[in-house]
C-alpha cells in the first residue's frame, strides 16, 4: 500500500495562506484550476504568494524527509542495540547471564522506542508506520519476558526483532523515495503553473497599460444595442481581455491595417483562455470596414481572426485583407463555427497553410447559415498524405446542417496530401449541407491520386445535401493526379445536385457542362441569380461579383 499522497490543491492552499480553496472548493478534480487561480491573479496582482510555492514545497520535503531520516537513525541504533544483546545471549550459560544480557539495554531501549514514537506521531499519514512500531514495541517487550526461558526461545524473539526492524527500515525507505519522486512530481506542475500564471500576469499587465497608462478612452458598453467599439489594433487585441468579454458584442468603427514586422504573430482571440471560456459567442460586426495583415504561425494549434465561435457568436460585414494564418489547422474567420449565422464577410489576398481541416472561411460548420460571403486568396499544404486534411474555399468540413447561399471562391489550391477538395465546401461528413447560388474558380495544382477533387463539393454524402443553380470553372491541368474528381462533386455517395454546371470535360460529373464565357444572361435566366440586389455582372472579368 503507498503512502496517501497530499493533493496540489491541498498544498497550493496550505502554502498560499488558504487564498485558493474557495475558489475551486466545488471542483472535484486534485489539480489546481488554472482559470481560477488566473481569476486570482487578477483580482489581486499585487499578490505575489503562489510565487514562493516551489521554495515552501522544497521547505516542507526537507521537514517530512528530515523525520524519516530520524526515525532510520533511530532504528540503525536499535538494530545496534539488538546485535549487542545477540552477541551477549550467544555467550551466556546459565539462566542469570542470559537475563543480564537481555536487561542491559532495557533503559537504551526504552528511551529509543520513546524517540521513535514521538518522531512517527508529528508525521502525517502515518498510519502504516504506527502499525510497525506497535508490532516493534511488542516484540521487544516480549523480548524482555523471555530472560527466564531457555536460551533457544530468547534466540527466536530475537530473530522476530530483528525482522521487525528490517521490515520497518524498509517502509521508512519506501516513504523516502516516494516522497522525492512525489515532491518532484509537484514541484514540476508548480513550475508549469507558475509559467502559466505568469503568461497571465503578463497579459493583465499589458492590457492595465493600455487602459491606464495610455489613458485609451473605451466606448461602448458591450451590449447589442450598445456594443464596444473598436478603432485600431489595441481595440481589436482588448477582445476577450479584462471586462470585453466573449459573450460580449463588437463593431468596427474604422479600417485597421496592422504593422507587419518579424515578430508578428496575431493570436486568435480567445486562444488565451481554455475550453467553453475560449470560444466567441457574441457577435462581431464589421460594419463594411477592413482589418488588414493579420497573420499567425503556430504549427501545433488551430489559426484563424477568431479561435471558434458558437451560439450566437455572429460575424457580419466584415472584410479580412491580407491575412495569412500558418498552423495545424487553419480558416481566416474562424476554425469552428456552431449555431450561428454569417452574412457580408469576404477575405482578399487569403493565404492558408495547414495540414488538418482547412476553409477559406472557417473550418468546421455545425448548425450554420453564410450568406452573400466570398474567399480570394491560395490554400498550400504539406507533401504528407493525410486524411484529416480537408480542403473547401469557403468551409473544409461541414460536420451538420450548414446553408450556403449566394457566395463565390477564387482560389489557387497546391495541395499533394489532401484527403478531400471543394471549390466552397471539401466534404459533407453529416446531413444537410446546402449550397445554393455560388460558384468557385479554382486551380489545383500537384493533386494526389489519392484526392477526391470537386468544383463546388469534394465529398457529397448525404440524401439530405444539395447543389442547386451553382457552376465552377475548375483548373486541374496543372500536374493533377486525382483518380476521383468532378467539376461539381468529387465523390457522391447520395444527395442531390441541380440545375448546377462545370467548365470543361470534368462537368460530366454530377453536373453539366459550362458554355465559356459566362453571359449576364445565362446567370440570370439559367441559373435565376438576383442581378438587382444580391449580384451583379463584373463585365470585366466575365464574372458575377456581390454587390
Amino acid at each position: 500500500m503507498e503512502p496517501k499522497r497530499i493533493s496540489q490543491l491541498e498544498m497550493a492552499n496550505e502554502l498560499s495562506g488558504n487564498e485558493i480553496l474557495p475558489l475551486v472548493q466545488n471542483n472535484e478534480t486534485k489539480n489546481i484550476s488554472l482559470r481560477s487561480i488566473s481569476k486570482f491573479i487578477e483580482n489581486d496582482i499585487e499578490n505575489n504568494e503562489l510565487h514562493s510555492i516551489k521554495e515552501k514545497l522544497n521547505l516542507l520535503f526537507d521537514e517530512k524527509n528530515g523525520k524519516l531520516r530520524v526515525i532510520e537513525s533511530q532504528l540503525n541504533e536499535l538494530e545496534t542495540d539488538i546485535f549487542e544483546i545477540k552477541v551477549a545471549v550467544e555467550k551466556a550459560t546459565t539462566k542469570k547471564e542470559l537475563k543480564e544480557a537481555i536487561l542491559a539495554l532495557e533503559e537504551d531501549l526504552d528511551q529509543l522506542l520513546l524517540d521513535l514514537q514521538q518522531q512517527i506521531y508529528s508525521l502525517e499519514d502515518n498510519g502504516e508506520l504506527i502499525e510497525e512500531y506497535t508490532k516493534l514495541r511488542e516484540d521487544l517487550n516480549s523480548l524482555k519476558q523471555t530472560h527466564n526461558k531457555d536460551k533457544e526461545a530468547v534466540k527466536e524473539k530475537l530473530k522476530d526483532v530483528e525482522l521487525d526492524i528490517e521490515n520497518f527500515k524498509e517502509l521508512v525507505n519506501t516513504f523516502i523515495e516516494y516522497n522525492v519522486n512525489e515532491v518532484r512530481n509537484d514541484i514540476k506542475d508548480i513550475k508549469e503553473l507558475m509559467t502559466s500564471m505568469n503568461e497571465r500576469i503578463f497579459d493583465i499587465e499589458e492590457n492595465i497599460k493600455i487602459l491606464k497608462e495610455e489613458k485609451i478612452e473605451t466606448f461602448g458598453s458591450g451590449t447589442s444595442e450598445d456594443p464596444w467599439q473598436i478603432f485600431n489594433e489595441q481595440d481589436l487585441k482588448r477582445i476577450g481581455h479584462g471586462n470585453w468579454v466573449l459573450s460580449d458584442h463588437y463593431i468596427l468603427m474604422d479600417n485597421i491595417t496592422l504593422a507587419i514586422t518579424e515578430e508578428s504573430n496575431w493570436s486568435p482571440i480567445g486562444s488565451h483562455l481554455e475550453g467553453w471560456d475560449s470560444v466567441f459567442t457574441g457577435s462581431f460586426n464589421g460594419n463594411n470596414k477592413y482589418i488588414k495583415n493579420l497573420k499567425t504561425i503556430d504549427h501545433d494549434n488551430e489559426v484563424a481572426f477568431i479561435k471558434q465561435c458558437a451560439a450566437g457568436g455572429a460575424i457580419k460585414n466584415l472584410i479580412l485583407d491580407n491575412c495569412d494564418f500558418t498552423g495545424f489547422s487553419a480558416a481566416c474567420f474562424s476554425t469552428t463555427l456552431e449555431e450561428t449565422n454569417i452574412i457580408n464577410c469576404h477575405v482578399i489576398n487569403g493565404k492558408l497553410n495547414s495540414s488538418a481541416i482547412t476553409g477559406g472561411l472557417f473550418g468546421l460548420s455545425y448548425e450554420v447559415s453564410i450568406e452573400n460571403c466570398s474567399f480570394s486568396g491560395i490554400i498550400i499544404t504539406p507533401d504528407n498524405w493525410s486524411p484529416n486534411l480537408q480542403i473547401g474555399g469557403i468551409i473544409g468540413r461541414v460536420v451538420k446542417d450548414t446553408t450556403i447561399k449566394d457566395c463565390y471562391v477564387i482560389i489557387n489550391i497546391s495541395s499533394k496530401n489532401a484527403f478531400s477538395i471543394g471549390g466552397i465546401v471539401g466534404i459533407s461528413n453529416d446531413r444537410s449541407t446546402r449550397i445554393e447560388n455560388c460558384y468557385s474558380k479554382t486551380n489545383i495544382n500537384n493533386g494526389s491520386k489519392d484526392s477526391i477533387i470537386g468544383g463546388i463539393i469534394g465529398i457529397m454524402q448525404w440524401s439530405t445535401d444539395l447543389v442547386r443553380n451553382c457552376f465552377s470553372i475548375i483548373d486541374l491541368s496543372n500536374n493533377i493526379d486525382s483518380d476521383s474528381y468532378g467539376g461539381i462533386v468529387g465523390a457522391r455517395e447520395s444527395g442531390n445536385v441541380q440545375n448546377s454546371f462545370a467548365s470543361n470535360l470534368f462537368g460530366s460529373r454530377h453536373g453539366s457542362l459550362l458554355q465559356l464565357p459566362l453571359t449576364e444572361t445565362f446567370i440570370r435566366n439559367t441559373l435565376g441569380w438576383d442581378l438587382n440586389t444580391t449580384w451583379e455582372w463584373n463585365s470585366e472579368v466575365q464574372l458575377p461579383k456581390l454587390k
